[in-house]
């Protein structure tokens, strides 16, 4: 059985010195590494944030308000505005 690179010559590089010089690379400077040490935390400290931003929403929803709209019962009916006093919340209960 024959391979399918059996009969082709290929052209190694042998040494590195035979490699081309790389070009120079406008973000291999020095001055881009806090840049870049900024952007690899930036992605976890955002989703931390975004985290606590939620956490913190939903202990606050509703806090100190004073009335709430009930759904219409019908589709005829209109929504109504309820005092907060007159609403039982699962804290009441």
């Amino acid at each position: 059985m024959q391979g399918l690179f059996d009969d082709k010559e290929f052209d190694y590089i042998e040494t590195s010195s035979e490699l081309p010089e790389p070009s120079d690379d406008f973000w291999s400077n020095e001055k881009w590494e806090v840049l870049g040490q900024l952007l690899r935390y930036a992605v976890p400290v955002v989703a931390i944030g975004v985290v606590l931003v939620g956490v913190f929403a939903s202990y606050t929803y509703n806090e100190g308000a004073d009335t709430y709209m009930q759904s219409a019962s019908s589709e005829t009916a209109s929504a109504v505005l309820v005092p907060a006093e007159k609403v039982e919340t699962a804290k009441d209960n």
